[in-house]
């Protein structure tokens, strides 16, 4: 049986992105409101904002709530990357373009610029 590469935090960063921006993983809120979470049939895939910093944590947990792997980004570009989908899954997670239409246009509205 042939070695396991180890699993890339590039590599997975690259995909949940892509599969974000397809709108194939879809990504929930959390009781907390910096942590979104999105199921697969095998786990979960967490991204969450480290408290009092601008840096992002990773989690992949199986389906058995254990958590699997923690990554946490080392170069620039793979903490912009893990930015991005922090971005990405907050603004699915909370419905953030309807929301932010909506309160725009009642703003727009009490201002008389309907």
């Amino acid at each position: 049986m042939p070695a396991q590469t180890p699993l890339s935090l590039d590599d997975l960063l690259q995909v949940l992105n892509k599969a974000t921006e397809r709108d194939t993983l879809h990504w929930q809120s959390t009781a907390d409101q910096d942590v979104f979470r999105a199921e697969t049939g095998l786990g979960m895939v967490r991204v969450a904002k480290v408290p009092y910093s601008s840096s992002c944590v990773l989690s992949l947990v199986d389906d058995e709530g254990t958590l699997l792997e923690e990554f946490r980004p080392s170069g620039e570009g793979t903490q912009l990357a893990l930015e991005a989908l922090y971005k990405r899954a907050r603004q699915q997670a909370l419905n953030l373009d309807r929301k932010l239409k909506g309160l725009f246009d009642e703003l727009k509205h009490l201002a008389g610029e309907t």
